[in-house]
């Protein structure tokens, strides 16, 4: 079994979000899916068909997973969380329930990644920050240059604004989260700067946040849009 670390208040198991997400509870949902986030990159990482391409490795991929997982989790008012809480009642596990979700669409993002099937989103890097120096002011906020990075970075197809975009950040996200973004969009830091302003360990932890933060974006606003 994957060892994992889930982010949830105490008293909160998983069972109880999921039980309270396929009611279409968006604050148990929103809970769920942070609590999930380091087990699905776990069996992302893990999985046979990703190792043997060389993609367990790669941070895009494993986010691709990570959102497409989400997706399938919530889709259609949450039908698949329903299917899980029935089939509990024969014996299944949360578990292998989870394994089969994620194993499905690494199975369907392998065959979009080697054009077996149209892509739908951009599976470029998120754009290289400028580096600038933590001792100048900050650049002041451009919400149209800010807003055309989200949409490149996202796969956005909807026009949507940074403001739209930072206020649903401010009202989920954590504090330090919220300010990585700020950082890396409005801001333009370098992963060296962000790293630094957040007292992470390096620039490989600033990239994983941005990856992680940006995954969450892309669920929730490409699957909007």
């Amino acid at each position: 079994m994957v060892e994992h670390r889930e982010d949830r208040p105490p008293g909160e198991p998983v069972e109880a979000l999921v039980e309270a997400a396929a009611t279409g509870d968006p604050k148990a949902w929103q809970a769920l899916a942070a609590a999930l986030t380091d087990r699905i990159e776990a069996i992302a990482r893990s999985h046979e068909a990703m190792r043997a391409r060389g993609l367990a490795s790669l941070p895009d991929d494993i986010a691709d997973v990570l959102a497409s997982s989400l997706e399938r989790l919530s889709a259609g008012n949450f039908k698949n969380l329903g299917r899980y809480l029935e089939q509990r009642a024969g014996g299944q596990t949360f578990d292998s329930w989870l394994y089969g979700a994620v194993d499905f669409a690494i199975r369907e993002h392998l065959r979009k990644r080697y054009g077996r099937a149209p892509r739908t989103a951009p599976d470029a890097a998120p754009p290289q920050a400028s580096k600038r120096d933590l001792g100048t002011n900050a650049q002041p906020f451009d919400e149209e240059r800010a807003g055309r990075a989200f949409a490149s970075t996202l796969g956005l197809t909807a026009k949507l604004t940074a403001a739209e975009i930072f206020e649903h950040i401010a009202r989920e996200f954590e504090a330090t989260e919220a300010r990585a973004l700020q950082l890396y969009y409005a801001e333009e830091r370098s992963l060296a700067e962000i790293a630094e302003a957040l007292e992470l360990a390096d620039e490989r932890a600033a990239d994983k946040l941005i990856r992680r933060l940006n995954a969450r974006l892309r669920y929730k606003f490409a699957g909007d849009a």
